[in-house]
Order: C-alpha cells, then structure tokens, then sequence
C-alpha cells in the first residue's frame, strides 16, 4: 500500500510478498478458467526468496541465557 507521498506505507518480508503472489496467482488462474479475465499473472516472475535465518542465538548468547535460566525459572 503507497501513502499520498508514492512511498511505501510498510515494507513487506519476501516471504509475505510470496504468499499473496500465489494467492492472486491461484484466485487468477480460476477466474481464467471460467473466462473472467485473462491470466496476467503468469507474465510475472514471483518473487526470489532467499532461504537464510539469522534469528538463532549466538554461542556466547545461549550460554549467557542457560546461566541464568535456573534463576529465572527454577
């Protein structure tokens, strides 16, 4: 969605983008199939998703929270 500036209100995650893209891609292809429209949709590439996560703990993070985990939580 485009704020009155024509810049983007949010960034997206990749992963959110492909997910709708095979949602209007499926809604498309039905719509096609009954007439409605044309399937405009296969003229667009998704979107590259790269599969890394960087969300894990570090070493030294998880020794830092397993040290204190007992205390925490007994």
């Amino acid at each position: 969605m485009l704020g009155r500036d024509g810049k983007p209100k949010m960034r997206l995650a990749p992963i959110t983008v492909l997910g709708r893209y095979a949602n209007l891609r499926t809604v498309v292809r039905a719509a096609t199939k009954l007439g409605l429209c044309s399937d405009f949709v296969s003229a667009v590439e998704p979107p590259q998703v790269r599969k890394f996560t960087t969300n894990y703990l570090r070493a030294e993070q998880a020794r830092k929270l397993f040290a204190v985990f007992p205390a925490v939580a007994p």
